[in-house]
């Protein structure tokens, strides 16, 4: 680990246990520090920015008046995001691109200490669950660097920075589920890293094929989870979920409590909003836009980001006594909203573990084809009875909405998205309503 590293750690050590007053006065200044540098230093930024200084100094009373960034600001305007100048150190920068999950691949630039201040925010998340950084880790998701095939993938150390020696095993998403438990049964690390579908989906094929594999915990992160994918991880594997919420444009955002299954937002790092249409607050306990702002990454500043996921912020302080802020939630993308004859919208996160009792597949997708109509896809198991067609459609009106028809709808599989991940729930309704729980 890099000395700078050490002080970021240390430091993230504490913050998270600061009095709440004292986290806000933090978050504060970082807000002022990043506003101030891409007001003076980032072209695009001059006029949005313009009513936090009409003064002169900062005023945050005007925050709201920011205008919201969007994904396709950001396609159009990257080059101009870009700072003319930064501090010395920010002066290090990396680029990367997204992985085009809500559409086009986005572009975008990194300071070296963001990238370091994220890869620090995880080391936490393992200090805080206990995690055995000496062990050996899996590791199956998208690989864009060297090869990881089966039925050998690719071994390499230093999935974390407290033990660079530390065993890594790597495996492509894109094997079968059947070869992807074939390599952990043989490799058998402690720690499997991937997404919650790939989990879930390992867990069903390990239980019916009768083998055991046990774990010391499944580190996922990239999806939404529902309870029905915990309950199999646990059971089959022996251990939890550990999950996290980020992005690739801008980093670690969120992690698991390790007393419960909601989310302390690395208030260190960024300030995440959750707003309604009109961009007002929403109350707790109801779904809001993410928007997020992110305090060190100096060389393309995102501030006001609208990153396309709905969440649900906690109510109160976590019985685990850290005071950074809570979601109960993250529901997921934009795309994930389901909208119904009425006008009425809901998430439905909690839809997919209703069907699946009376739905014996491998894999489960909600597809809303119209208003009215959703499709529940699966991918069968072998020996498995078709649905109730019947009953398929009286939950449906039952549980999800009386004005929608649902059928079960097998199929040989279900694609993933360009980034190896795969949604439980999407719809292919254009929303012209407001979200409504």
């Amino acid at each position: 680990m890099l000395p700078l590293q050490e002080r970021y750690l240390k430091t993230l050590r504490a913050t998270q246990w600061l009095a709440p007053e004292e986290l806000l006065k933090n978050q504060r200044r970082m807000i002022e520090g990043i506003s101030r540098h891409a007001y003076e230093n980032v072209p695009f930024y001059r006029d949005r920015l313009m009513p936090l200084f009409r003064h002169g100094t900062c005023d945050l009373r005007a925050w709201r008046e920011i205008p919201i960034l969007t994904r396709l600001d950001v396609a159009a305007q990257g080059d101009a995001m870009r700072a003319i100048s930064v501090p010395l150190k920010n002066a290090r920068e990396a680029e990367g691109r997204t992985s085009g999950t809500m559409g086009p691949s986005l572009h975008f630039v990194q300071s070296e200490v963001a990238n370091h201040i994220s890869q620090c925010l995880y080391e936490r998340t393992f200090e805080a669950h206990e995690i055995d950084r000496t062990a050996h880790q899996a590791r199956i998701r998208l690989e864009t660097e060297g090869s990881a095939e089966y039925p050998e993938g690719r071994e390499d150390t230093g999935w974390n920075l407290i033990c660079p020696s530390a065993r890594y095993s790597r495996l492509s998403i894109q094997e079968s589920i059947a070869d992807q438990a074939d390599w952990l049964a043989r490799r058998a690390p402690k720690y499997l890293a991937t997404y919650p579908s790939t989990a879930g989906g390992l867990a069903r094929h390990v239980e019916t094929s009768g083998t055991t594999l046990r774990l010391g915990g499944v580190l996922t992160v990239g999806e939404s989870i529902d309870a029905i994918t915990r309950e199999d991880i646990k059971r089959v594997f022996g251990c939890n979920i550990i999950d996290s919420y980020g992005a690739t444009e801008i980093g670690y955002i969120a992690f698991q409590c390790p007393t419960g299954d909601w989310y302390h937002v690395c208030a260190e790092f960024v300030l995440i909003e959750l707003l309604d249409e009109d961009g007002n607050d929403v109350i707790e306990g109801k779904p809001g836009r993410v928007v997020i702002t992110s305090f060190h990454n100096y060389a393309m500043p995102f501030i006001r980001y609208d990153i396309g996921d709905f969440a649900v912020a906690a109510h109160g302080p976590c019985p685990c006594g850290r005071s950074l802020p809570r979601l109960t939630r993250i529901i997921g993308r934009a795309r994930n909203i389901f909208s119904f004859p009425d006008g009425s919208q809901y998430s439905p996160w909690k839809w997919r573990a209703v069907f699946q009792p009376h739905v014996k597949a491998k894999q489960i997708q909600l597809v809303q084809t119209a208003t009215d109509c959703i499709e529940i896809r699966y991918v069968p198991l072998d020996t498995a009875a078709l649905p109730d067609a019947v009953m398929i459609e009286k939950i449906g009106r039952s549980v999800i909405h009386p004005m929608v028809c649902c059928r079960a709808v097998a199929v040989t599989e279900i694609p993933r998205l360009p980034s190896g991940k795969m949604e439980d729930c999407i719809s292919l309704v254009v929303p012209t309503a407001r979200h409504a729980g």
